[in-house]
């Protein structure tokens, strides 16, 4: 499932891209969440062209340590964590800080 929710991810990416809405300066992170049992998968993939995954990857993990909660990231994509649903909301907008406040 989080190969099919990153392929979403990457689609809605390029569909902004090709309409003139994300290009240049106004490219942004877009990070997708879904339902997974007692879970949230929650998937990011960059705007960037040519960004590395790293800069979302890091952000995950600073915003499961601000949180303190113990979030699993997946073992290939950094950039896909898997949240308890009692932790996301509090995970969301400490990513949404990290995000907004990184150079």
């Amino acid at each position: 499932k989080p190969l099919a929710l990153r392929k979403l991810a990457l689609f809605l990416v390029g569909v902004h891209r090709a309409n003139g809405k994300w290009a240049d300066a106004k490219a942004k992170p877009l990070v997708l969440l879904a339902e997974k049992g007692e879970t949230f998968l929650v998937v990011g993939v960059d705007a960037r062209e040519g960004s590395a995954k790293n800069r979302l990857a890091a952000a995950f993990r600073l915003a499961c340590e601000h949180v303190k909660i113990d979030a699993q990231q997946d073992l290939f994509d950094a950039a896909v964590v898997e949240v308890g649903h009692d932790d996301v909301q509090r995970f969301v907008e400490s990513l949404h800080y990290i995000m907004t406040h990184a150079s």
